[in-house]
């Protein structure tokens, strides 16, 4: 017959002290733990991270920059988006972009560096951008943070942008905007370690299996304008939070 097993009542689960173990032998490990506590500092330990504000790891190597997402009417009227084309003395010249630029120390704010960009490329005053909204900021895998701003410039119709960053000024009505054909293009990024990197020190050394991110790059096409990249992308979010307040 098997024998029957004693079912645990309340509190046999509780830790029990050692029947065979004498209590000034037990206070001297409780003592011996506490010490060890101590010396782990671990009050301190607690102290710190409770005290730490969660931020973004590795933020410092991170490039900042804002960008200005600029409404205007135009010259029927109608509420409009304002596009640059890079000049060619700049990064990737001839590409759709927005205005915008690194953050600098001396400004007070991401919001500040927009304007700040946007008067030195459209050659406008500051005073004449007036802040709508905060967008979503986009994390590139360059490790740059760009932060995007919505806002309406006052009293425009015609601009003389900055020729050393500005080839082309232009509008497109927002209308058209909410109505364009947005295609998506993948992009596969692949590791590539440097000809020092130490493989003897990572399982299966050169054969390491490396992950590989991938992103889905948009283009707009209107008309004989081509808008992709992270402008689209800034675009595309743009456009989104408009439709959705829009059938709200």
């Amino acid at each position: 017959m098997k024998k029957q097993q004693n079912t645990p009542t309340a509190g046999e689960h509780e830790r029990k002290e050692p029947t065979d173990v004498p209590k000034a032998d037990l206070a001297a490990e409780e003592h011996k733990s506490e010490k060890l506590v101590d010396a782990w500092g671990m009050s301190e330990v607690i102290e710190k991270v409770q005290s730490h504000t969660r931020g973004m790891l590795d933020e410092h190597l991170y490039r900042k920059s804002s960008v200005l997402v600029p409404l205007l009417l135009n010259e029927k009227g109608k509420l409009s988006v304002l596009f640059e084309k890079r000049a060619h003395k700049v990064k990737q010249p001839g590409d759709i972009c927005f205005p915008g630029g690194r953050i600098e120390a001396g400004d007070n704010s991401a919001w500040e560096t927009a304007v700040r960009e946007t008067s030195e490329e459209l050659r406008i005053q500051r005073e004449d951008v007036q802040w709508i909204g905060d967008l979503d900021y986009l994390v590139h895998h360059d490790r740059s943070i760009i932060y995007p701003y919505v806002g309406l410039i006052h009293g425009q119709d015609k601009f003389e942008p900055n020729p050393d960053e500005v080839a082309e000024v232009f509008c497109i009505e927002l209308e058209e905007l909410l109505q364009a054909r947005v295609e998506h293009y993948q992009l596969t990024f692949r590791p590539e370690p440097d000809v020092n990197f130490p493989y003897h020190l990572i399982h299966n050394g050169v054969n390491y299996s490396w992950r590989m991110s991938a992103s889905q790059t948009p283009f707009y096409r209107i008309g004989e304008r081509v808008i992709w990249g992270m402008t689209a992308r800034i675009l595309k979010h743009f456009i989104e939070v408009v439709n959705k307040a829009s059938m709200s």
